[in-house]
């Protein structure tokens, strides 16, 4: 007498369509919303950045066409790769540039906002040279002459 016929072992059969379909589907599930929350926070990054890098560059342009910087510091003008300050606020952006000149250097610092639409404003640009500061605003620096005849 064999040992297979003396035990009665009852093995309930798994039912047909339960278990490993619809565990690899609610994994995938899963992992396609994960992947998605984090493709979405890069984009977000990336964007953030890329208007932070042009308003970095923008303002280095207008700093070393400053006519204002270019009265104090002698010209030409050398003005560095902005640096950005870190701060608390996401929203805002403050950048220093080392500027220097025939008569000597200073550091201009630049600060903006973030906007909705990930734009930046630019609220403040000053050059600290000597130990005094000096605000500059591009848009007030134009020179225009009429002559009404």
């Amino acid at each position: 007498m064999s040992l297979d016929s003396q035990v009665n072992v009852n093995i309930p059969a798994e039912p047909k369509g339960s278990g490993g379909k619809k565990w690899i589907f609610a994994g995938c599930g899963c992992l396609l919303v994960i992947g998605l929350i984090c493709g979405g926070l890069i984009a977000y990054v990336y964007f953030l950045s890329a208007d932070a890098r042009n308003f970095g560059l923008e303002n280095r342009t207008d700093i070393g066409s400053s006519r204002q910087v270019q009265d104090t510091l002698g010209s030409p003008v050398v003005v560095s790769a902005p640096q950005p300050v870190l701060g608390g606020d996401p929203t805002k952006l403050v950048f220093t540039y080392d500027v220097e000149g025939p008569e000597g250097s200073g550091i201009v610092t630049v600060s903006g906002s973030m906007n909705q639409d990930f734009s930046v404003t630019r609220d403040e640009i000053y050059l600290e040279f000597e130990g005094e500061r000096i605000d500059l605003d591009p848009d007030n620096e134009l020179e225009i002459d009429i002559d009404f005849e």
